[in-house]
């Protein structure tokens, strides 16, 4: 399998938005529809914590990990701490320090 580049969001600045008003902006005042996608994670064992992202990113930089780790023949590796940073955890996907955690917990080096 191979991942490949797709934005959903292209609009979001460089340094992303806030995850609330993101919210508002794409389901109008009050809304959330992630309530249904959380109760099928549970199902199959993932904890979806929505609640916990604060930012709501540009993920080109993300994007850029992956190709790199495609290079190295483990993009499977980064999608998935990439995923659980952002879903689990919240991680802002925005940040390069976030992003070099991150690539650290998918075993390539930091730096």
């Amino acid at each position: 399998m191979r991942w490949l580049p797709f934005q959903l969001n292209p609009d979001i600045p460089d340094g992303g938005m806030s995850r609330q008003a993101y919210i508002a902006r794409k389901f109008g005042p009050g809304g959330n529809k992630y309530e249904r996608v959380a109760a099928v994670g549970r199902q199959v064992g993932i904890d979806f914590a929505f609640d916990r992202i604060q930012v709501q990113p540009n993920t080109v930089d993300a994007h850029r990990l992956l190709h790199y780790a495609d290079a190295q023949s483990r993009q499977d590796e980064m999608a998935e701490a990439l995923f659980r940073a952002y879903f689990i955890e919240g991680g802002n996907l925005t940040d390069r320090n976030t992003l070099a955690d991150i690539a650290a917990r998918a075993g390539f080096d930091r730096a």
